[in-house]
């Protein structure tokens, strides 16, 4: 997330370079990025401004198990430091 693009596809790189450290996570929350990334385009299917489909996949991630969401956070926080 940059500014005030946001592009799926960039953020499941992050995602995925991060879970690079825990392996055994990846695939769980590979499965609710892919999950959530169908959720935000279905629900805007006019598409329109990337960035306000942000809030979107955050909250799908929120609803998802609480061990996946603390990863999933602690990524966000690190990338936001950087």
């Amino acid at each position: 997330i940059s500014g005030n693009e946001f592009k799926p596809t960039q953020f499941k790189a992050k995602v995925r370079e991060w879970f690079q450290k825990y392996p055994e996570k990846y695939e769980m929350a590979d499965k609710v990025l892919d999950t959530c990334t169908v959720q935000v385009k279905e629900a805007n299917p006019n598409g329109g401004d990337e960035c306000s489909l942000s809030p979107s996949i955050m909250e799908c991630f929120h609803s998802h198990k609480e061990e996946v969401r603390q990863h999933i956070d602690t990524m966000i926080t690190e990338r936001s430091d950087a």
